[in-house]
C-alpha cells in the first residue's frame, strides 16, 4: 500500500481529451449516461464538470480521459473487498471530481473538484491505457482498481484500461457510490470483476438531505442488483450516522435487501462515521452500537458482516481454500485532533507499508510524532481513502 511516484513513466504522452466511445456506450444523443443524473449537454456541461460537447461536428466529450490525479497500490482489503482475491495488491486510480456530494466526503479535496482546464493541468498527469497496465503489471498487481474519487466522472477511460486489464490478465475493480443508470452498469460489467458499492441509507429522502441527489438510494439498489446479475462480485458498504442509524430499525431494511435482492453469502461493510469535512461537528458513531447492529445482521441471516477497521482474517473469512493466501491481516490505528480530525492508518503486517483514511493534516503530524520516536510507521508510504 502506498502512494507510486509517476511523473517520469516513460509511456506518458499528452492526450486530448477523446470522444466518448463511438459505440453510443455512457451517451444517448446530447444525454450523458455516465451517472444517473442524465445530464443534457446540448442545454449545459455535465455537473461533475467532466463531459461536453466539442468538436465538430460537436460530440461528447470527456475532459479526463487519462488524467490521473492519484495512484496507489493497494492490498485489495483496503477497498474494502475481502472475499475477492485476498492477499493480492491492486493499482488503484483515481481522478478529480464526483457526482454526488456528500458532506462527510474523506476525499473532498479531489471528489469535490471541478475538473476545469486549470485544476487538471495543475494537478493531473497524463495516462494511456497501455501505460496504466504495464505499470499495474510492473508493480506486481493482479487487479486495477478505481477509487479515492466517482469513476463516473471519466468512463471512457476506465472502459478503455478494463478491457485492456482483462485482456493482460488482471482483475478489475470499482469502488462505487452506485449512482448509475441500469444500462451503464450492463456496459461496464462486460469488463468488470467487482462492483464495491456505497449503500448509504434505504431512503432516497436522506440521500437528498447528505448527498444532494433525490433518488439515490432506489438507483443505488438498481445499479448494484443489475451488477450482480451481471456476474460481478458484489461487496457493499455503509456508513453508519450518528442520529440516524443508531436503531436496528434504520438499517432493517438495507439489510433485509442485501440478504433477499443480493444473497446471505454477500459482504457487508459497517463503516463507523468520524468527522470529516463539513461534519466535522458531528460526533463519531458508537463502536458499542456498531457492532450490536452488526451481529443484529448476522441474526437476520447475513454470514458475512463486518464493523470498520476491524482486522481481516482471510481463513475464517473465506470458505474456498484456494482464494486463501498466507498473510497477515492490515493492523489499524486511529487518532482524533482537537477539532474533531479523524485518522486511521492502516499497516500490512508482513511488508510495513501503510495506507491512511482522513485527515492529511493530521496524518503528518502523527507521521512526525512517530518519526522522533523512531516508531515503525515512518517507515511506510501513505495513500488517501479507498
Amino acid at each position: 500500500m502506498g502512494s507510486l511516484d509517476w511523473a517520469s513513466h516513460n509511456q506518458d504522452q499528452r492526450l486530448p481529451a477523446p470522444h466518448a466511445p463511438s459505440n453510443g456506450a455512457f451517451v444517448s444523443g446530447s444525454v450523458c449516461l455516465a451517472c444517473a443524473r442524465r445530464c443534457d449537454l446540448s442545454r449545459r456541461e455535465a455537473f461533475c464538470g467532466a463531459y461536453g460537447l466539442g468538436g465538430e461536428p460537436r460530440r461528447v466529450t470527456n475532459h479526463l480521459y487519462g488524467q490521473v490525479v492519484h495512484a496507489a497500490v493497494d492490498a485489495i482489503e483496503k477497498k474494502p473487498v475481502y472475499h475477492y482475491r485476498p492477499g493480492t495488491r491492486v493499482l488503484t486510480l483515481g481522478t478529480l471530481g464526483c457526482t454526488l456530494r456528500c458532506k462527510g466526503c474523506l476525499n473532498h479535496h479531489w471528489a469535490w473538484v471541478r475538473p476545469d482546464v486549470q485544476a487538471i493541468k495543475e494537478q493531473t498527469m497524463v495516462k494511456t491505457p497501455e501505460a496504466v497496465v504495464e505499470r499495474a503489471i510492473a508493480e506486481g498487481c493482479e487487479g486495477l482498481a478505481w477509487s479515492f474519487n466517482e469513476a463516473a466522472v471519466w468512463l471512457p477511460f476506465v472502459q478503455d484500461c478494463n478491457a485492456l486489464a482483462h485482456a493482460r490478465g488482471l482483475y478489475t475493480v470499482l469502488v462505487t457510490n452506485g449512482y448509475y443508470p441500469v444500462e451503464t452498469v450492463r456496459v461496464l460489467a462486460q469488463h468488470l470483476d467487482v462492483w464495491r458499492v456505497d449503500l448509504k441509507d434505504w431512503h432516497d429522502a436522506y440521500y437528498q438531505s447528505q448527498m444532494g441527489v433525490s433518488d439515490g438510494a432506489t438507483v443505488a439498489r438498481a445499479a448494484t442488483l443489475a451488477a450482480a446479475e451481471a456476474g460481478c462480485h458484489v461487496e457493499l458498504v455503509s456508513l453508519l450516522m450518528p442520529g440516524r442509524h443508531e436503531a436496528w430499525e434504520a438499517i432493517a431494511p438495507l439489510a433485509t435487501w442485501v440478504r433477499d435482492a443480493l444473497g446471505p453469502q454477500t459482504p457487508w461493510h459497517l463503516l463507523k462515521f468520524h468527522p470529516q469535512h463539513l461534519m466535522r461537528h458531528v460526533p463519531s458513531f458508537d463502536d458499542t452500537v456498531a457492532r450490536t447492529l452488526a451481529a443484529q445482521a448476522m441474526a437476520l441471516g447475513l454470514a458475512h458482516v463486518y464493523v470498520g477497521g476491524d482486522a481481516f482474517d482471510h481463513a475464517k473469512a473465506i470458505d474456498t481454500p484456494s482464494h486463501a493466501v498466507a498473510r497477515g491481516p492490515l493492523r489499524h490505528y486511529d487518532w482524533h485532533g482537537p477539532q474533531g480530525e479523524f485518522l486511521r492508518i492502516s499497516v500490512e503486517r508482513d511488508t510495513g507499508r501503510m495506507a491512511f483514511v482522513g485527515d492529511e493534516s493530521l496524518l503528518q503530524e502523527v507521521l512526525a510524532a512517530c518519526d522522533a520516536q523512531g516508531l515503525p510507521l515512518r517507515m511506510g508510504e501513505s495513500a488517501p481513502c479507498g
